[in-house]
């Protein structure tokens, strides 16, 4: 599912344009701190680790500030931050930084689940699935999808009113029933990045 929340991978990070937004959950590694000389305040980069691809965030003083006590070795992080791109070279700078798992179900629009009729679980999973819903309703949009023998796909949308909250936990453990062939994730738009404000010099 961390396709569907990171913004880029390792084809597409050179293209990302300058001043463009990015969003990117990965591992936190190799850190290193750093204090600017220029006003003695603390900044980082460090490594961020995904399925696809090893990023380096920069996060610089005022974020660092906000967010530095959730950089840890191992951390598992949601990144929100600008791209700069100086002529094909890229450097991705983190604005705010949270652990994923508080954050996963508010980035999560909707979740189309394709599944085999013909499995023997599917009933136990549409039974755990319906248990999920109705325990912690919320914003996520389920959908079910089934893949018929001549490999058409039928969908059935669940009630609007069904909708619910999910953590990264339930989806994996879902995920992993036999009669669950592919999820599609869909997450919420990129905000697109703050206008730098500048102060107008003193006449």
């Amino acid at each position: 599912f961390d396709d569907a929340i990171n913004s880029f991978n390792e084809e597409t990070v050179k293209s990302l344009e300058d001043r463009s937004s990015f969003r990117i959950c990965g591992v936190v590694a190799n850190i290193n701190k750093r204090i600017s000389k220029k006003d003695n305040r603390a900044w980082a980069f460090f490594n961020i680790a995904t399925r696809k691809g090893t990023y380096q965030i920069n996060i610089f003083s005022d974020s660092y500030d906000q967010y530095g006590k959730y950089i840890e070795d191992g951390a598992i992080v949601l990144i929100n931050g600008v791209a700069q791109n100086r002529d094909g070279e890229v450097r991705l700078n983190a604005n705010e930084l949270f652990p994923l798992e508080p954050r996963f179900s508010g980035l999560i629009k909707s979740i189309i689940w394709l599944l085999d009729p013909k499995s023997s679980t599917v009933n136990e999973f549409l039974e755990k699935l319906a248990k999920h819903v109705h325990a912690a309703q919320g914003g996520v949009v389920m959908q079910l999808a089934f893949r018929m023998d001549n490999k058409d796909v039928l969908y059935a949308d669940l009630a609007q009113s069904l909708s619910c909250k999910i953590d990264c936990k339930i989806l994996q453990e879902l995920r992993r029933d036999p009669s669950v062939l592919g999820i599609r994730v869909a997450t919420l738009d990129l905000v697109p990045p703050p206008v730098p404000s500048y102060r107008r010099r003193k006449e």
